[in-house]
């Protein structure tokens, strides 16, 4: 009988470790053949910080209806980040611009690289990754 519980459980491990590795190279090979065909897809969007007390924080970004994202899409933050945005008043985050970034690949399969945001508002040339933004933020 416990020959039969080691044995599911190393099964078990297996299987979890199989999933962890196919999700983890399937969104590498989709990064490396976006940045091999250049094809990094830029939506601007609008930004709200909701809490979910399973979900944590993230940023639900709202885009306008595009062929990769339809209507919104979550971008989840590090907490010590998603405090700094918890602290801002939505009107003037969404006054830097977000702007949601893809990896696509050549079958149009994508992940999510990161929302980048003006450093400066209104200078296009000084947009960021939104974690560096908070990094610096006060």
């Amino acid at each position: 009988m416990k020959k039969k519980n080691i044995v599911f459980m190393i099964c078990a491990l297996v299987v979890q470790l199989a999933a962890l590795t196919y999700f983890a190279l399937y969104s590498i090979n989709i990064k490396n053949s976006a940045e091999k065909d250049g094809k990094i897809v830029k939506i601007a969007c609008t930004a709200y910080d909701p809490y979910h007390p399973f979900k944590g924080r993230y940023i639900l970004l709202t885009t306008s209806e595009n062929a990769y994202i339809k209507n919104r899409a979550e971008y989840y933050l590090q907490e010590n980040f998603a405090d700094k945005v918890d602290a801002m008043n939505w009107k003037d985050f969404n006054e830097l611009k977000p702007v949601l970034e893809l990896y696509v690949d050549s079958k149009d399969q994508f992940v999510i690289k990161g929302v980048t945001v003006l450093a400066t508002p209104g200078d296009e040339s000084s947009r960021i990754q939104i974690e560096e933004y908070l990094e610096n933020a006060e």
